[in-house]
């Protein structure tokens, strides 16, 4: 991955990055063979359920010191859920290998009154292997994610990565807009206790 400096250098690699991304379809294609890849998720959903997870991660490849890039695979069971969450600042993307995934997508609005944010809802719908989504810090910046009956692999690329201090990875619970139509929405950041989902971290290969 090439090194990121600034705003405008992950802008400008972006492009680079997603295309490169969307050349892969596979775990095989990440180096990470081992037999079919449902049956990977089968092996991810029972160590989940023995461990009380909720999702599996793998990860791939980062920056512990700068966190200027992170990159790794969510394992996620069937009907497993990654709640609303915001990237801020963060250009990111997701490309599905395998199984099916419903996305809810959204940008944040202006500020709303008494201080809560609005935003707009801008994709709702399944997606399906191979599919990619991308984000931006002012496109589709907010999303949630659901795996389908067959769960899902899913590639997971950000730049650079969250930072708790200057980008956190908060959570948010949607209420319609009055008047605002189907499509706006004031979002409640959720407490820490709530969230995040437990996540089982995996070394490859898995046993």
């Amino acid at each position: 991955a090439p090194a990121i400096a600034s705003s405008t250098d992950v802008a400008n690699n972006f492009g680079s990055i997603v295309a490169i991304a969307n050349q892969i379809t596979s775990l095989a294609d990440l180096g990470c063979s081992h037999g079919s890849q449902q049956a990977v998720l089968d092996l991810v959903a029972s160590r989940c359920q023995a461990n009380g997870a909720a999702m599996g991660y793998l990860p791939l490849a980062g920056d512990p010191e700068d966190g200027k890039y992170s990159i790794g695979c969510f394992l996620l069971p069937p009907f497993s859920v990654i709640p609303l969450h915001g990237h801020p600042a963060l250009h990111g993307m997701i490309r599905i290998l395998h199984g099916s995934l419903h996305l809810r997508s959204f940008n944040w609005l202006e500020t709303g009154g008494g201080g809560r944010r609005k935003a707009q809802l801008t994709q709702e719908g399944w997606l399906e292997a191979p599919n990619t989504s991308i984000l931006t810090p002012i496109e589709s910046n907010l999303h949630e994610i659901t795996a389908g009956e067959g769960g899902a692999l899913m590639l997971d690329v950000l730049l650079p990565d969250y930072c708790d201090d200057e980008r956190p990875c908060n959570y948010y619970t949607p209420t319609p807009v009055e008047d605002g139509g189907t499509d706006v929405f004031y979002m409640g950041r959720r407490a820490e206790t709530e969230i995040p989902p437990h996540i089982e971290f995996m070394e490859w290969p898995m046993e």
